[in-house]
């Protein structure tokens, strides 16, 4: 038995593809990305984050809110990084452990879907509203370069931070055929 394929050309028609478009990234209401600080503190001042007083803030750059009476689970203080009165980077401490914290992971993954790992190959990760916290890197991914990590790392505190990743890259690094200083790791070995 033989088969024949068949094609069928339209003239005039061109079918685009339907691709889903990435979601934005937003906070208290405003898009994140090249947010204004000012409007953001407001936004999260109407909510309900109190600021932290100067002295415990790290940086001029930076501002501290806490943010336990913010309505969120979990979310304990924000710390909002600006460079030239726009946010670059908004990272929560989140408590590590208990009920709070299981609320606020359930309600990620209701509002953006199940994390990738933060790997060099990310995978899509199941396990993120389980009982149990689980160990490691998170994220999400967003449109016009934006994205939301979930950290838990072994020893130290566990985070949840929005960033704008086209703007708080690291440098690139040398490239491999560069020659390492002396001292360098590579030529200990």
């Amino acid at each position: 038995m033989q088969r024949r394929s068949l094609l069928v050309i339209v003239p005039g028609f061109l079918a685009a593809p339907a691709w889903p478009q990435a979601p934005v990234l937003a906070l208290y209401g405003l898009p994140l990305k090249d947010a204004d600080l000012t409007a953001f503190l407001a936004a999260a001042r109407a909510v309900g984050a109190v600021p932290v007083p100067p002295s415990v803030t790290p940086s001029a750059d930076t501002t501290t809110l806490d943010t336990r009476n913010a309505g969120v689970p979990a979310l304990q203080r924000m710390t909002v990084s600006a460079r030239n009165g726009r946010v670059l980077q908004v990272q929560f401490l989140v408590k590590a452990y208990g009920e709070d914290n299981q609320a606020l992971r359930r309600a990620l993954l209701a509002k953006y879907g199940p994390p990738l790992t933060v790997s060099p190959r990310p995978l899509p990760f199941g396990g993120f509203g389980a009982t149990a916290a689980p160990r490691g890197a998170f994220q999400w991914r967003f449109a016009e370069g934006m994205a939301l990590v979930w950290q838990h790392p072994r020893l130290g505190d566990v985070t949840l931070t929005y960033l704008d990743e086209s703007k708080t890259a690291p440098p690139a690094h040398a490239p491999a055929d560069t020659p390492a200083a002396a001292g360098a790791l590579r030529n200990r070995f």
